[in-house]
Order: structure tokens, then C-alpha cells, then sequence
């Protein structure tokens, strides 16, 4: 069973604005969804490339 936790709120509150403000953002995370996991994969290591200094959570 899935438990309601403060960071539902900050995500709901960072897509609403996105999806005011940035119709490309808003696309790429709902196709997000649909990549299989090498699809995943590849999208994360994009996106480290482009942030290498910035560390992850699970880093």
C-alpha cells in the first residue's frame, strides 16, 4: 500500500509548475514513462553529462 509523504507535495507542486511554464519539460517527463530501462539508462547518463558536478542522492 502506497503512503502519502511530504515530497508527493513537492513533486505535484515542481510538475504543476513545470506544466505551466515548460511544455517541452512537461513532454519529456511524461515519455519518461513509456522508456524501458536501457532507454532510462541512456536518458540519466545524458543528463549527468550535462550536470557533472552535481552529485545524486544514490551517489
Amino acid at each position: 500500500m502506497y503512503c502519502y509523504s511530504d515530497d508527493d507535495d513537492e513533486f505535484q507542486a515542481a510538475m504543476k509548475e513545470i506544466n505551466s511554464h515548460d511544455p517541452i519539460v512537461r513532454q519529456i517527463i511524461l515519455n519518461y514513462w513509456h522508456m524501458n530501462e536501457a532507454e532510462k539508462d541512456q536518458f540519466w547518463n545524458f543528463l549527468k553529462h550535462l550536470a557533472p558536478n552535481v552529485k545524486g542522492e544514490n551517489e
